[in-house]
């Protein structure tokens, strides 16, 4: 796994795609939660917001190494 240098990263690309992942992401955790609130019978009360957060993590770390989100190198 070979990270960019921070350089070499388009970050108002990768930070629109951030917000709208972290928007999905959370969406799926509260309506996961309760559905298996439902299909177990009663709620979830636990805090299940590691859940997106750790699914977020992974998705930056694939994100960061993708070609999309790197800079193209110009030089003059």
């Amino acid at each position: 796994m070979k990270l960019p240098k921070i350089s070499e990263i388009k970050f108002l690309k990768l930070m629109i795609h951030s917000f709208l992942v972290v928007f999905t992401l959370t969406l799926i955790t509260l309506i996961g939660k309760d559905l298996l609130g439902w299909a177990l019978g009663h709620p979830i009360e636990k805090d299940v917001r590691y859940v997106s957060t750790g699914l977020f993590m992974i998705w930056l770390l694939f994100a960061l190494q993708k070609d999309k989100y790197k800079r193209e190198n110009s030089d003059c």
